[in-house]
């Protein structure tokens, strides 16, 4: 990414995510509720989304430069206290005091994606939940072509890998999944399509 892509965002892709995302976006976050933890935050397309009846306050942690902005300028109209952080998950955070972690687009970037569901499973509540959405493997993805176009897509995409598969990382990171939303993306990115909105306990 870069400095660039805020615009490419707002103008072709924002169009695309509320037509495919908008309805299994606004589903997932209906469950949150106390006090949320968005790691990373996307693009901020979240922060509008939140009740104020039933979420006391959001804290964005770790924040990626390109999207900063427009997470700022969301947070700046959501109806929820909205704080934002440059750690990504700040050692401050005491075990059991979350009761909603939510990660968007993001586990297919992170190499050390269990070490940051382990740490999110211990700064949840007995009842707390992980939200998430996030894109799976497609057949294209999964095959012969997935493989020699994984390190190009890698390279344009801050480390997006095609072959991840987010529900193998909850599940193997002691997490229950409650309930799976699968829905298609209306994108030209098509090895992205495949998503998925999930609940984890």
């Amino acid at each position: 990414m870069g400095q660039g892509y805020p615009a490419v965002h707002e103008r072709v892709l924002w169009p695309l995510e509320q037509r495919g995302a908008r309805g299994p976006r606004e589903r997932l976050v209906a469950r949150a509720f106390g006090r949320v933890v968005e790691v990373g935050g996307g693009t901020g397309e979240h922060l509008g989304l939140y009740s104020p009846k039933d979420v006391e306050r959001v804290t964005v942690v770790g924040p990626d430069v390109w999207t900063r902005s427009m997470v700022e300028r969301r947070a700046r109209s959501a109806a929820v206290p909205v704080d934002i952080i440059d750690e990504r998950l700040p050692a401050g955070l005491d075990a059991g005091t979350v009761n909603v972690i939510v990660v968007s687009y993001l586990l297919c970037a992170l190499s050390d994606r269990h070490s940051l569901l382990t740490e999110a499973r211990r700064l949840l509540t007995d009842d707390g939940l992980l939200l998430f959405v996030e894109h799976v493997p497609s057949r294209l993805a999964r095959g012969l072509l997935g493989d020699l176009a994984a390190p190009a897509w890698r390279a344009a995409t801050a480390g997006c890998d095609l072959k991840s598969d987010p529900l193998a990382a909850v599940r193997g990171a002691g997490f229950t999944i409650v309930d799976l939303e699968r829905f298609v993306m209306p994108t030209f990115q098509l090895p992205l399509r495949s998503c998925v909105a999930g609940v984890a306990r």
